[in-house]
């Protein structure tokens, strides 16, 4: 195949959604676009192999801690994690390392995709440990703030987890619609804040995961 060709049926496959350019001007690789043809996602591409050049973009641009988390078995799982250069926060998060998930960013964006009852039956299987004079250890409120979660696309972690640490966390999708990770970005309170969060942070998250949940087979309704 000539590479002409070649660059013609790669230019056809990106603009249909089924490829797409590492962030930087890297190589190319296929979208799990192409895997919901057959509603399987492709063998031997994970899910922290795909989404690690997104999270260093996103660090690099933001100069702020990020990591990527699933759920599992009713707690917060770290997939992967990036420290930024400058910032002041020590690493406190380890990958592979689990956390409550109520009391975090992440988590509470996961629990997100659960109905009030899955909510339910969740605490009272975990609890809800108080780990900061901050943390939400009422149902009702945990609730309501899940809810507020659903509706708004983001999460926030203000000292629930760890006193003078704050994070935001935003959803990934499937091509199914599901919210399968969340990404997160993380720091001091000193250095997350509100304004920043509202005219910086938070619309670089919904950008980056509106790109990478594409990449899972996503579509924006």
């Amino acid at each position: 195949m000539t590479q002409p060709t070649l660059l013609r049926y790669l230019s056809a496959l990106i603009l249909t959604g089924y490829a797409f350019q590492e962030p930087g001007g890297g190589g190319y690789m296929l979208s799990r676009k192409v895997c919901a043809i057959s509603n399987n996602l492709q063998a031997g591409v994970s899910l922290r192999s795909l989404a690690e050049p997104f999270l260093k973009q996103l660090s690099e641009l933001l100069h702020l801690g990020v990591l990527l988390a699933v759920e599992m078995n009713g707690d917060v799982v770290y997939l992967d994690m990036l420290m930024s250069a400058t910032s002041s926060m020590q690493a406190l998060i380890r990958i592979g390392k689990d956390a409550p998930i109520h009391s975090t960013a992440s988590g509470k964006v996961l629990l997100s995709k659960h109905s009030e009852a899955e909510i339910h039956a969740m605490i009272q299987e975990k609890g809800l440990p108080r780990l900061t004079e901050h943390t939400i250890t009422d149902e009702k409120k945990l609730i309501s703030e899940i809810m507020k979660v659903g509706k708004c696309g983001y999460a926030l972690d203000n000292e629930e987890c760890e006193i003078g640490h704050r994070c935001i966390s935003v959803p990934l999708y499937d091509y199914s619609g599901k919210i399968v990770a969340a990404i997160s970005a993380f720091d001091d309170t000193d250095a997350l804040t509100d304004t920043r969060i509202k005219e910086q942070v938070l619309p670089a998250m919904k950008k980056l995961s509106g790109q990478l949940s594409a990449l899972l087979g996503w579509e924006e309704a």
